[in-house]
């Protein structure tokens, strides 16, 4: 992963972890983006093209915990900055388990085709000026 950051100095290269969460209400639904706090910039572009779309995470139709949660994510072992060498680096929860209608659109492979587009959009929204 270093080597590709030298190999390719002027690309932004984006460490993206996708997962689905198992929040045990099951009135949360929709895409969260959690982030270093100090990468806002790829969470809200992200965030935005699913906002978009009307798939940011909500509960009860309210927007919930949308782009960074306010816990440390140097507990997450995969965007922890000791165990993942790129500077950018974000984890995608695209939806919960425990909410039937968040699993229906796990299983529909148009909507997983549209998560993927939306991802990219937010990936190719960012302002390639912003400092690594």
């Amino acid at each position: 992963v270093k080597d590709a950051s030298r190999r390719y100095p002027k690309h932004r290269i984006f460490f993206v972890s996708i997962h689905f969460d198992a929040e045990r209400n099951k009135a949360l639904e929709g895409t969260n983006v959690i982030a270093p706090r100090e990468l806002p910039e790829i969470a809200n572009s992200i965030i935005n093209a699913f906002r978009a779309e009307g798939r940011a995470r909500t509960l009860n139709g309210v927007e919930y915990f949308p782009i960074i949660r306010n816990g440390d994510v140097r507990d997450l072992y995969i965007l922890n900055g000791r165990n993942n060498p790129l500077s950018q680096r974000i984890l995608i929860e695209l939806g919960n388990f425990n909410n039937p209608d968040d699993v229906w659109r796990l299983r529909n492979p148009t909507v997983r085709t549209d998560y993927a587009r939306l991802i990219a959009r937010g990936l190719a929204g960012l302002n390639t000026e912003l400092a690594r």
